[in-house]
This record gives structure tokens, C-alpha cells and sequence, in this order.
């Protein structure tokens, strides 16, 4: 603006020295002509600077991203980037990022191993506990041998009843031999995981706008590919997401319940001699009965080696009569 005013000055100042010099009645003094630069300057005032506020991990991922894609001529990389807030007034700060919502997200599972001596009672009463606390058993094994009976349990309920099933258990007359409580703070990875997952839908919505811009083949190959590759990633989030809601929403606990039977130990009993005798003669005669069996059960080759021995012995009384005759 400023070199525009200095080139009207200079252009018309010769015209009206012209017209000075053609003599007119009312000369122009050259004091009236003496404009300066400052007479005529036009204060410009600078555009206002607009503060503008946006996400860095979004900023972050379009930049990864968009350095794998070709662009050629007509293909603007300015519809790829992020949109961002801008503020309506440039002399105040940034405005504030929107506050969200914190909800504590908070895993409970247990651990307990319970020894009862009226076994179907107890196992009936937490059956009974369960039910009205709105749970359910994912699993239910029960194991029965010479030594012990056991139900191996797990028990899914809503994690706000879980505090007041174990203390339901405590409170029996089982004895509890073993307890374990875990709980884990998941909020710091969910609220991560569900920004990330944020970002990536809107980059994955900015592709496909781009994707309809596309001029030509490769183009369209590189973006396809980057779209296949966000859709990946937004499902195994959203998977994630998924398997904490679950693990937040229902508690689990594990239980086993089981009562030992009493080993019964037979006492040694000394036995007279005459029973020991009688168990030996039994125990000989066993034998001979079934060394017998035992050859009548290889007849084949007893009888192959009968026949075998006969005709060596007539071969050799043969030859004992040639020899004596002759």
C-alpha cells in the first residue's frame, strides 16, 4: 500500500510542475507541492495472528501416515491434515481442552480355596448367594476320588456384589484356607485407548475423503492401503475396549470347595503257623497247576520236537545194524 501512495506522488508531481510552467493565473507554489511520504502514508495494520488449539497425538499420526502416500499434481497434501480450532479472538488464550470424564474403571477378581465338613451344604448355600446377587458360574467341575470331594467354581457377578460375596463366604463355618483379592486400576489405559481410537476414526474419515479426490491408480492403491491398515488397528482397539468393559462390568471369583474323607489303615494281624502253612500248600499247588497249563500251552513245539527226536533215534538204530552186519 505503501509503494502504491509513492508512485501516485511521483507521477503527479511533473504534471503539476507542467502546469506551472504553461503559465497559468494561478501559479501553484512549490511549497504546496511539497508533499512528503508521510502526508500521505495509510496506517496498515497487520492481520491478527489467530491462536488455534489441536490434539498432538493426532497431528503426530496424520504426519506418519501421510508420508507413505505419492501425491502428484492436483492432489492438495492440505486436505489431508487435521482441522483445527480456531479461536474468534486473537488476545485471548487458547481455549481450554473440553474435560472428560474420568470414570474410575477398576478390575476385581479373587482367589479362594475353602475346606467344609458338611460339603453339599456349603456348596447349596453359595449356589443360593449367586443367584441372589445376580451371578453365575462360567464353570462348575466337581472332582470325587478315595481322598477328597471337590467343586473347582467360577463364579462371574456384577462388581458391585462382589465385595458382599466374599464376606457372604466368610461369614459361614467353612474354614477358609486360602484367599486372594486382586484389583486393578485400568481408567489411565482406557481413556488412552479410547482417545487413540478417536483420532484414528477421524483419520480414517479423512482418507476416504481423500480417496474420493484421487487421480489416478496409485494413488488410490496407496490410500486403499493405508484405509486397510487404520481399519486394523480400529478394530483391535475397539476389541480391547470391549474385553475391559467385560472384565470391569463382571468380577470374577474363583473357588475351591472340598472335604477330605478319613483314610482308613487295616491293622496287622498276626496269623498262627498252621494258616501260613496252609497258604503255602495252597500257594504249591497253584504252581503245578499252572506249570501244566503252561504246557499244554506250548503243545506245537513239544509236539514238533516229539516227532524230530523219533526220527533221529530210527536213523540211528539204522546205522547201528549196518555197522553190525557188515
Amino acid at each position: 500500500m505503501k509503494t502504491r501512495n509513492h508512485l501516485m506522488i511521483h507521477f503527479c508531481l511533473p504534471i503539476l510542475l507542467l502546469i506551472q510552467s504553461c503559465g497559468q493565473d494561478s501559479p501553484i507554489k512549490e511549497e504546496q507541492l511539497n508533499i512528503t511520504s508521510s502526508d500521505m502514508t495509510v496506517n496498515f495494520k497487520e492481520p491478527e495472528v489467530m491462536e488455534a488449539s489441536f490434539d498432538s497425538n493426532f497431528e503426530d499420526e496424520s504426519r506418519t501416515q501421510t508420508n507413505n502416500l505419492d501425491y502428484s499434481e492436483g492432489f492438495s497434501m492440505e486436505s489431508a491434515s487435521p482441522t483445527y480450532m480456531v479461536s474468534s479472538n486473537a488476545n485471548t488464550s487458547a481455549s481450554p481442552k473440553k474435560q472428560i470424564k474420568k470414570d474410575k474403571k477398576i478390575i476385581k477378581n479373587g482367589t479362594m480355596r475353602i475346606e467344609s465338613n458338611t460339603f453339599y451344604e456349603s456348596k447349596k448355600r453359595i449356589d443360593q448367594t449367586v443367584k441372589a446377587l445376580k451371578g453365575y458360574y462360567e464353570n462348575e467341575e466337581l472332582d470325587k476320588n478315595d481322598y477328597r470331594i471337590q467343586y473347582h467354581l467360577i463364579i462371574r457377578l456384577p462388581s458391585r456384589n462382589f465385595e458382599q460375596l466374599v464376606h457372604g463366604i466368610e461369614d459361614g463355618k467353612d474354614e477358609i484356607l486360602f484367599k486372594k483379592i486382586n484389583v486393578n486400576d485400568v481408567t489411565e489405559e482406557f481413556l488412552d485407548i479410547e482417545t487413540r481410537l478417536e483420532n484414528k476414526r477421524k483419520y480414517l474419515q479423512r482418507y476416504k475423503e481423500l480417496l474420493a479426490k484421487a487421480k489416478n491408480v496409485n494413488e488410490i492403491l496407496s490410500i486403499e492401503e493405508n484405509i486397510r491398515q487404520l481399519m486394523e488397528e480400529i478394530e483391535s482397539k475397539e476389541g480391547r475396549l470391549k474385553y475391559l468393559n467385560d472384565q470391569v462390568d463382571l468380577s470374577t471369583l474363583r473357588i475351591t470347595l472340598f472335604k477330605e474323607h478319613p483314610v482308613k489303615v487295616d491293622k496287622p494281624v498276626d496269623n498262627p503257623f498252621s494258616s501260613r502253612a496252609g497258604k503255602s500248600l495252597g500257594s504249591g499247588w497253584d504252581s503245578i497247576i499252572n506249570f501244566l497249563l503252561w504246557i499244554v500251552s506250548k503243545w506245537p513245539i513239544i509236539l514238533l520236537l516229539s516227532i524230530a527226536a523219533w526220527i533221529a533215534r530210527r536213523r540211528w538204530k539204522k546205522r547201528k545194524m549196518e555197522k553190525t552186519i557188515s
